[in-house]
């Protein structure tokens, strides 16, 4: 992710990723080391502040992954339907 003053950037993380909960206030590790370093190089990032991160919380994933799972079934079976 570039480091610089432009536009603020957004990091989403995949839930597989990392995820975060309420109950533990540190942020992931993946979260930190992209928040604190910059490149494949993984030089110091100058402009911390310029980057937003959307972390799975660790107490809604299964309820994801199975909202997910359910509307890919939904959606399956509609296209058999279909043909």
């Amino acid at each position: 992710m570039d480091d610089d003053a432009d536009q603020a950037k957004l990091a989403i993380m995949h839930y597989e990723a990392c995820q975060a909960s309420a109950a533990n206030g540190a942020p992931p590790d993946l979260v930190r080391k992209i928040y604190e370093y910059s490149g494949t190089l993984e030089s110091f990032r100058k402009y911390q502040n310029n980057v937003i991160f959307l972390v799975a919380d660790t107490d809604q994933v299964a309820s994801l992954v199975s909202g997910r799972a359910a509307i890919w079934r939904s959606g399956a079976s509609s296209a058999i339907q279909s043909a």
